[in-house]
Formats: C-alpha cells, sequence, structure tokens
C-alpha cells in the first residue's frame, strides 16, 4: 500500500508527512490494487509524489506506523481535461470516498459535506459517487 501519495498542494510547499486537500501521508487502505485515485491538480505538471510503502496497516496509522517496506509500485496516471477536483476522491468496486483530513475527527466531515453536495450538482459523468453523496447529505 502506498502510504503517500498526492500532488503539490496549491500554496506553498508542505512536508509529505501532512495529509491534506492535495493528498499526502493518506495512509488510506482503500487506495489499493484495482482502484482509482483522483488527485486535485494545484500546479502546472501536478508535481506527483508517492511513497511512505506498507506491508500491512489497519485503518490509519493509529501506533504512528503500518508495516513499513521498501519497494516497487506500478501506477497508471491520467489527467482528466476539462474536469477539477478540490480534494483526492476514491473510486472502488463499488463505492466513492471522499478524503479528508484535519485534526479533529468532527472537521473533516463538516469540511467535506458542503462540497459533496456542491460537487454532486456538477460531476455529472460521476453518478454512483453522485448518488451516495446526496443519500449521506439527506441521512444527517
Amino acid at each position: 500500500m502506498i502510504g503517500v501519495i498526492g500532488t503539490a498542494p496549491e500554496a506553498d510547499s508542505v512536508s509529505t508527512m501532512i495529509p491534506m486537500d492535495h493528498g499526502g501521508n493518506m495512509d488510506c487502505t482503500a487506495a489499493a490494487p484495482g482502484s482509482v485515485l483522483y488527485l486535485p491538480v494545484n500546479v502546472p505538471g501536478a508535481l506527483l509524489a508517492m511513497g511512505d510503502l506498507h506491508a500491512i496497516m489497519g485503518e490509519g496509522e493509529c501506533g504512528n506506523c503500518g508495516v513499513e517496506i521498501g519497494g516497487r509500485v506500478t501506477v497508471r496516471v491520467s489527467l482528466l481535461k476539462g474536469r477539477s477536483i478540490p480534494w483526492p476522491l476514491i473510486e472502488t468496486a463499488d463505492k466513492w470516498m471522499a478524503l479528508a483530513s484535519a485534526e479533529t475527527v468532527d472537521e473533516p466531515a463538516v469540511r467535506r459535506l458542503p462540497g459533496c453536495t456542491a460537487s454532486s450538482r456538477t460531476m455529472r459523468a460521476w453518478s454512483r459517487w453522485m448518488q451516495e453523496c446526496l443519500s449521506i447529505c439527506s441521512a444527517i
């Protein structure tokens, strides 16, 4: 699993240890073989970076690390022209996930909910994600 994967942030440079809206140290086990990770492009060339490989890890690094390993990864990178997203999204075989990170547990949900509803109106090509997002919004 790739623990750190992201593009350059919109503003100043940041440590790869910090997960933010550009990706970074997300340590998300859903970003796995067969899934699609969508990252925002904030600067010309995107400046994709990745590293911090894990042999295995639970959901998040609650003990501050998974089982770290060296290795090689193979990824396919595509640019979706005419589309922009404000934060990382993961598409798996059966769901879409909007990724968020913050200092508290509640803050990411508060930050993503309005964006998910706004994005769902404009990202018509991503209809499965849209339906799930609107279902979640109506349940909260």
